[in-house]
């Protein structure tokens, strides 16, 4: 019983850590190349009014977003700046 309870407070743990996260309608406000050539992208929550700021996009991810078009994001990454894109989709409304 007891090893039960130590690996689901482990699994918990483990859960509760996850830096994963996500904004529904993040609306693009810029994005382009710095001079030592990293992709960024930057976008406006419209829920709560929140900026986000990503770096390293990949290259499909940067050529897909368009500017003044909002998206499903998730990412990775602690704050809201220096953010880890990992998926976009559109929202669905």
């Amino acid at each position: 019983m007891k090893k039960w309870f130590l690996v689901g407070m482990l699994i918990f743990g483990v859960i509760g850590f996850a830096k994963d996260r996500f904004v529904e309608k993040c609306e693009i406000t810029s994005k382009g190349v710095y001079k030592n050539g990293v992709r960024y992208v930057n976008c406006i929550s419209r829920a709560t009014g929140r900026h986000f700021n990503f770096i390293n996009v990949e290259e499909f991810t940067y050529q897909d977003m368009d500017k003044g078009t909002a998206y499903v994001i998730h990412f990775r990454g602690n704050g809201y700046r220096n953010l880890k894109i990992l998926t976009h989709d559109y929202p669905l409304n």
